[in-house]
This record gives C-alpha cells, structure tokens and sequence, in this order.
C-alpha cells in the first residue's frame, strides 16, 4: 500500500534532526581542521616553560625577593640546558664524526689505490680488496636507508619546531597590557591564565 504524502513528510520530519546533527558535528570537524591553533595553550612541562612562568611572575612582582630567588634559579637552569647541549654537540664532533671521517676517508683512499689501475675501475681488484665489507657499509653506499634516518630526523625536529611556533605565535597574538603592567592574568582554583602582555614581556618571553 503506497504512503500517504503526510506519512512521507512525517518520516523526513523524524530524520531532520540527525541529518543537521550529521551536518553540524562535519561542520565542527572542518571547522577545527582549517584552525588548528587553540585560543589557549599550557605551558610547557620543560625548562622553556618554567622559564615563561618565571617572567610572567617576575613581572608581576617588582619586590618580592623569593619570586626573583626562584626566577633566577630557573634562568640558571636554562642557561645551563643551552650550554649542556652545545657542550654534547661539540663533544659528538670531536669524539664521533671527526674520527669517524677521518676512518672513511682513509677508506676510500686504499679503495682508490688498491681497486684502479691506471685510472680505471678493476673489477678483478675489486673482488681482491680486502675492505670491501667495511666500504658497503658506509651510509653513502645505502641511499634509501640513508634517506629513511634523514626523514625520521626531519620529522622529530620539525614537530619541536612547529610547538615553539605555535607558543610564539600565541605569545604575539596576545592583547597588550594596560595601566602599565607587564602582564594580566585570570586567576581560578586550578589555573591560571594571561590574557594580556606588555611588548616587553612577549620580548622576553619570545627571545
């Protein structure tokens, strides 16, 4: 027995609701994909945060000498994080990758010398020289696997560096502080939040 038109417009009426549920959480989804950047964002929980906090509290409180204690404990801290990592990076050029390029390139020059013969690869030399396992080890000689580290590094380094953006960009977006303070802050129980930051503060902060 065929529907009445009412019938029909009572099931459309009794799937409206769903059909814009449906629509309004799709619309929410594109909405937080094309904005990814939050109008709020915790701290840290490293020395970088510890130092943002340190500068929000000392600006906040030109003569409490605990807080200034405590700030520059913290700024030691980070100073010594910076120098700490330069001192690894110099250490991994002096102890691994000098002596590692000094190994390769003693490598390859007695394949040079023990594989050409008057300028000309020989493939009978080759099959004789006794470091030929040693040199197809060399990350050169592998391109993908070499390509592979090379991707997996990029990418780690590059999700570091779009969360440092995204703090320096909240940190610039930042209304500024008015009555001359260098910082407003919205306290509740469990948080608490800056609304507003002098150019001097986002400077310190940023820099």
């Amino acid at each position: 027995m065929a529907e009445t038109k009412t019938e029909i417009e009572d099931d459309f009426a009794e799937y409206m609701p769903i059909m814009r549920s449906k629509s309004s959480i799709s619309f929410q989804i594109t909405q937080k994909d094309v904005c990814p950047l939050p109008l709020m964002k915790d701290m840290p929980e490293s020395i970088y945060g510890a130092a943002m906090m340190a500068v929000i509290r000392s600006s906040q409180t030109f003569h409490n000498k605990s807080v200034h204690g405590i700030s520059f404990c913290v700024f030691v801290g980070l100073a010594l994080n910076v120098i700490t990592q330069f001192y690894v990076l110099y250490c991994t050029k002096l102890y691994i990758c000098v002596p590692a390029v000094s190994k390769v390139r003693r490598l390859y020059e007695a394949f040079h010398w023990d594989t050409f013969v008057d300028g000309q690869f020989s493939e009978e030399a080759w099959e004789h020289f006794s470091q030929a396992g040693e040199l197809c080890q060399l990350p050169l000689s592998q391109p993908m696997f070499f390509f592979s580290i090379l991707v997996v590094w990029t990418g780690t380094c590059w999700v570091d560096l779009v969360e440092s953006f995204r703090y320096v960009r909240l940190w610039c977006n930042l209304k500024t502080a008015v009555s001359n303070k260098s910082v407003e802050i919205e306290k509740s129980e469990d948080a608490m939040l800056t609304t507003a930051a002098a150019l001097r503060t986002k400077v310190a902060v940023v820099w």
